[in-house]
């Protein structure tokens, strides 16, 4: 079996998981959320830890991050979709407040390892989110979920949304707190 096979049974197969009224466990450390019109479709949770994070390292489903912080809604312009988009989520400096205030770095690594890292500055200054929807759905892993991070751009930061490309990270699923 290959480290990267092991890393994902690790990562869905070892998390616990409580499931809420009307949602069924997947067994996988996965949520099966029903859709319209559809079967039910498998959302990954997302592990949260780090030095700087308060409480202790734990799993967090989509609905335990909207409840951290006021939901927030952004129509804004998707540079990698290349069209108007809606997305709703909580800012990254809610989330920082909510879980680890003393934070100087927030790291979140993505479902195929990639990685980015924002600072304290960035989050105190850009118009950052954590979205979990896109429109008025969930985001499936499919559909770059269960959580990815998008900019508003305002005159003010389009400069600063050119040079943060790079960290429109999607597919989140690990984010660490840290205090360097």
């Amino acid at each position: 079996m290959s480290a990267r096979v092991s890393a994902l049974l690790v990562l869905f197969g070892a998390l616990a998981l409580v499931p809420a009224v009307g949602v069924a466990a997947a067994g996988d450390g996965t949520t099966l959320l029903p859709q319209a019109g559809t079967t039910a479709q498998r959302m990954p949770r997302i592990h949260v830890h780090g030095s700087a994070l308060n409480g202790g390292e734990r799993t967090f489903s989509v609905d335990d991050i909207d409840r951290l912080a006021l939901l927030t809604t952004w129509k804004i312009l998707d540079p990698y979709k290349r069209q108007e988009c809606r997305y709703t989520g909580i800012l990254l400096k809610d989330l920082v407040g909510a879980l680890a205030p003393k934070a100087t770095h927030v790291r979140m690594r993505a479902v195929n390892d990639y990685v980015t890292v924002f600072e304290r500055s960035e989050w105190q200054s850009l118009p950052i989110m954590l979205a979990t929807r896109d429109g008025d759905v969930r985001m499936s892993v499919a559909n770059k979920g269960p959580a990815r991070v998008v900019f508003m751009q305002t005159a003010e930061t389009e400069m600063a949304m050119q040079v943060h490309a790079p960290k429109w990270i999607w597919q989140v699923v690990d984010v660490e707190f840290q205090s360097r």
